[in-house]
This record gives C-alpha cells, structure tokens and sequence, in this order.
C-alpha cells in the first residue's frame, strides 16, 4: 500500500496507527522507515503497532507519497487508521472482508 498525503499537510513525519472498531482485531503493520532495508520474506516480517512514515514529493503535485507499507488484519469487520502529522489528524474507517 502507498500512503498519499495532501502536500499542504505533508510537512515532516507521520504516524499511523489502527484498531478494529466493531470488535477487539487488532491491526499491525509492515514496512515504513521502521524497516525499511528490511530483505526478507514479508509474510514473517516482525509486526509493527504503528506505521512511521517520511513523506516525500510527488511528481503530480496534488499529494505527497510516503513510504510503501502492509496492513495486517486478523478477522473481518469494520477498521479506523488514524493518521498523525504535525500539523494534522486524519481519521478513515473502513471494513474488511474475507473470500
């Protein structure tokens, strides 16, 4: 997953973390600046309780991209990320499915 962040916001780090919000999941991560020159294979990757990101410049010019990442859920239901940068908090929910 690409994480985009509207460059006038996007002025240093950001910190997402998240939760299930209809039941007790909890959500991990992988990837960010906590690992990334991490080599190996990302199914057995340590599991992170929150994802810190660096932004970085956009060629379109209409957001930022930081830091590619994974998203790890256990169980189906409804989720919250909370993103936090210096000068913003941003909220987005959202449900899971299994096939």
């Amino acid at each position: 997953m690409e994480w985009y962040i509207d460059p006038t916001h996007a002025d240093g780090p950001a910190v997402v973390r998240g939760h299930q919000i209809d039941g007790p999941g909890a959500m991990r991560f992988n990837g960010g600046i906590d690992q990334e020159n991490y080599t190996g294979d990302w199914a057995v990757a340590p599991l992170l309780p929150a994802l810190h990101l660096e932004t970085v410049p956009n060629n379109v010019g209409t957001s930022l991209v930081v830091s590619g990442s994974y998203t790890r859920v256990q169980t189906p239901g409804c989720y919250a990320y909370q993103v936090d940068g210096l000068t913003f908090t941003e909220v987005t929910v959202f449900q899971v499915t299994f096939q």
